[in-house]
């Protein structure tokens, strides 16, 4: 099994280390092919991963290219010999590093945080679209401020829904629980890099 590695250079990174034995001969015979196939399955990797964080954290994670999700890059390393051969996973983003360790997110000084609450919630605690900062000036109806309470009513006479507080800081839990999540799938993983090997090495047979 390919043995997780942190690293503590990127925040919310860590590597694999490729170490079975048919990802070493197709790397050491056929290198260019064994890249090909490997950023392939990479693909395939990270959908499963996003699939079953869908199904585990309930959260709003955006798609494949967007949100905390599409923050998280994934690329071979081939280039460094056999010992370093790797497939890595890492985010530079401090909200993926937030939302996976937990911890303390602070306003800049003068300003506060928009903290979206109440009616801008889904029943599972996503943001509502028509609720998003960028669309709040769209919205119809009234939104305005009564303190660090943001309140919002579509007619005058309509009930009034608070939708965001403005805090100089708050907390955020570790939920995302990427990492475990990943280690939960090294049976699939190992599959797909043994399906990489073998498909690299016919590859080069043929040609």
């Amino acid at each position: 099994m390919p043995s997780l590695t942190d690293t503590k250079e990127d925040l919310g990174g860590f590597t694999l280390r490729m170490n079975t034995a048919g990802v070493l001969r197709a790397m050491r015979r056929f290198p260019d092919e064994l890249e090909v196939e490997l950023a392939d399955k990479l693909d395939q990797i990270k959908k499963k991963q996003f699939k079953e964080l869908k199904l585990k954290t309930g959260i709003n994670l955006g798609n494949l290219r967007r949100g905390l999700f599409g923050r998280l890059q994934g690329y071979v390393n081939t280039g460094q010999g056999l010992d370093k051969l790797s497939l890595r996973m890492v985010s530079y983003s401090k909200a993926v590093g937030i939302h996976e360790a937990g911890g303390t997110i602070e306003a800049k000084p003068g300003q506060k945080l928009s903290i979206p609450v109440a009616h801008s919630l889904t029943p599972k605690g996503n943001l509502r679209k028509a609720f998003r900062l960028k669309n709040l000036p769209a919205l119809e109806g009234d939104v305005y401020a009564v303190g660090d309470n943001v309140f919002w009513r579509r007619t005058p006479k309509s009930k009034t829904h608070l939708i965001r507080v403005l805090r100089r800081r708050v907390h955020i839990k570790a939920r995302l629980n990427f990492i475990k999540t990943w280690e939960g799938l090294s049976g699939y993983v190992d599959d797909r890099l043994d399906e990489a090997a073998e498909k690299a090495i016919k590859k080069g047979r043929r040609k």
